[in-house]
């Protein structure tokens, strides 16, 4: 695999119940554009390896409608103090980077093989989240990290001011055919 040219497509669990049965069908759009323009692209996810690895969609989806408590293996990311002091300061890492290992090795696959590595984000929850695993890969592995997803908006500049690792945020695939990777 050229590295120069290749990027991971993450969908990251949310803190609470999955918003979608399946991944957002804009990822594999995003993957067909990137590849016609001779990138190697791999969409994960995570999410569905996580919650309901071996599950049959229908029910997944009945999982998804259990309490936070018994479906949620993830509420670390659903305490923004912690969210926080861990990306601002490196604070309760141990906790974040055992969740960390675990979601490498779900993907079954060396991450450091690739050059970008995207989130989509559709949700505050699934934003904690991919940014505390993109701070986390960018340190270990210094790839480029890319943000999209429906949750951005034109007023996503403060995530790029606040946060130094998001090295591109794409809002909406209308504005794909300008993104400079």
């Amino acid at each position: 695999m050229d590295k120069k040219n290749n990027i991971l497509i993450l969908y990251l669990p949310a803190g609470r119940r999955r918003a979608h049965a399946y991944p957002p069908l804009g990822l594999a759009v995003l993957a067909g554009y990137l590849r016609r323009r001779g990138f190697e692209t791999v969409i994960d996810d995570l999410e569905a390896k996580i919650e309901g690895n071996g599950f049959l969609p229908s029910a997944r989806l009945w999982m998804n409608c259990l309490s936070v408590s018994r479906n949620n293996r993830e509420e670390i990311f659903l305490d923004r103090e912690k969210v926080n002091a861990y990306l601002e300061n490196n604070r309760h890492a141990a906790s974040f980077e055992k969740i960390f290992s675990r979601w490498l090795k779900c993907l079954n696959r060396d991450v450091s093989g690739f050059n970008y590595v995207g989130f989509s984000v559709m949700s505050i929850d699934q934003l904690s989240a991919a940014l505390c695993f993109s701070c986390f890969l960018k340190k270990k592995l210094r790839v480029k990290i890319v943000f999209g997803g429906s949750f951005f908006s034109s007023k996503t500049a403060a995530i790029m001011e606040r946060y130094p690792f998001p090295d591109y945020i794409v809002l909406g695939l209308q504005f794909l055919m300008k993104a400079d990777f």
